[in-house]
């Protein structure tokens, strides 16, 4: 498995268009707008300072040297109890019900949920006390359905797998048949995102780097999965920008981490000769649907901050500033809610010659 790190295209055609609707459908849309700003560059990721690094790397050399958590009977685990000179005590398939309790021989049900193997052996004997001197009783594992780790996401087969001491990051991925990859346009690609990707164990995040991990088996990262740990890997299909208006090849764009207006016209086969300077983007948050704009021309001189995109922003160039909102609201939103909501600002291009 490699680290998909190359931009994928989606090509645009106009019926697929409507689907934009699909997407800001049922957002709030509010009546009045602020003077729209222009969008607010995102400064790259800041590099980890050396405390920040060192402080990481101890919390994963913490985890690796953390002895691996003993063995509990849990509900649904299978055993096998045999007593020592008495074959016919011995109980074949049986299985700790919700209660935790197991139902043996002579003694019947017998709570043993949360004990090791060696306290569930001593609580039987002590049973057993009762009717044999000196008893000496063994549990072999038949099954143990308790121990498992869940991966889930953009794995072909997600779901709970069984975990034992030995069992890594790797291990798990490889029990959920690995990442899928799709095929566009000839060409196939993994949509998994693991610069994105989550792994919590308890209440909290472990700071692993996949990539490491999956590349390299650094075993800091590749780490020992136990019980309970749960795994998600990301998908990039997830995260697309759309890029719409003039430029050469309107298309989705599979968005990556400081991803700029810049990288997404660029991979959308550049600008027309006609555009207007000021771009519009789309953008959905919580409180609704809000609109920027952009000045083009500024970023493509260095005069202007690239402006960076977040997943599901949809970038709309005009051909001119008179048309700009009648072009976008007749191509893009045709319904009556929308229109009245894009021609409020309408007069909101006219300080920007």
């Amino acid at each position: 498995m490699t680290k998909y790190t190359q931009t994928r295209m989606f090509s645009l055609p106009r019926l697929l268009l409507p689907l934009l609707l699909v997407m800001l459908g049922g957002c709030k849309i509010n009546k009045e707008y602020d003077e729209m700003v222009p969008l607010p560059t995102i400064a790259e990721m800041a590099p980890r300072s050396e405390q920040e690094v060192a402080e990481r790397l101890k919390l994963l050399e913490e985890i690796s040297q953390q002895p691996y958590p003993e063995y509990r009977i849990n509900p649904d685990d299978v055993y096998r109890v045999s007593v020592y000179g008495y074959d016919d005590l011995s109980t074949s398939d049986v299985r700790v019900s919700p209660d935790g309790e197991i139902s043996v021989t002579l003694l019947g049900p017998v709570k043993v949920g949360g004990m090791t193997l060696r306290e569930a052996t001593a609580e039987l004997e002590h049973g057993y006390q009762h009717y044999i001197k000196y008893p000496k009783v063994a549990m072999f594992i038949v099954t143990i359905a308790s121990q498992s780790a869940t991966i889930a996401g953009k794995v072909n087969n997600p779901g709970l797998y069984p975990v034992s001491k030995g069992t890594r990051l790797r291990d798990l991925l490889a029990m959920a048949r690995g990442t899928p990859t799709e095929l566009f346009e000839g060409r196939g690609f993994e949509v998994a995102d693991f610069s994105t990707s989550i792994y919590i164990r308890g209440d909290r995040t472990i700071p692993i780097d996949f990539n490491r991990a999956l590349q390299t088996t650094d075993p800091l990262h590749n780490i020992e999965v136990q019980p309970g740990d749960y795994v998600y890997i990301s998908s990039r299909a997830d995260k697309l920008v759309s890029v719409l208006g003039e430029v050469y090849v309107p298309c989705f764009l599979i968005w990556y981490e400081n991803m700029g207006l810049i990288e997404a016209i660029t991979n959308a086969r550049g600008l027309k000769e006609e555009y207007y300077h000021d771009a519009v983007v789309i953008r959905r948050d919580v409180d609704g649907i809000n609109y920027y704009k952009v000045n083009v021309d500024g970023i493509f001189r260095g005069t202007v901050p690239n402006a960076s995109l977040l997943p599901g922003d949809i970038v709309f160039v005009p051909k001119d500033k008179l048309s700009a909102y009648n072009v976008f609201v007749r191509k893009l939103m045709p319904t009556a809610q929308l229109l009245n909501a894009l021609l409020s600002p309408l007069a909101w291009w006219e300080g920007r010659d």
